[in-house]
């Protein structure tokens, strides 16, 4: 069975508050929904976490 978490589980795994997890980061993922509670798939938010990477360090340091 796939791993699913709550939305504070989510923004915890993240590394940020709940309301940050909810302007940035939840729009754009699928949830499911148990009643009231949403909850989202580990692996669709491993899928994020990849496809938001910065690679080569700190985005825009040239600009220093």
């Amino acid at each position: 069975m796939e791993e699913l978490l709550t939305i504070r589980e989510s923004a915890a795994r993240m590394r940020m508050s709940v309301s940050a997890f909810y302007d940035h980061v939840r729009p754009t993922l699928p949830v499911v929904s148990a009643g009231r509670r949403k909850m989202v798939r580990a692996e669709d938010l491993a899928q994020w976490t990849e496809a938001h990477r910065i690679t080569g360090g700190v985005q825009n340091a040239s600009a220093r």
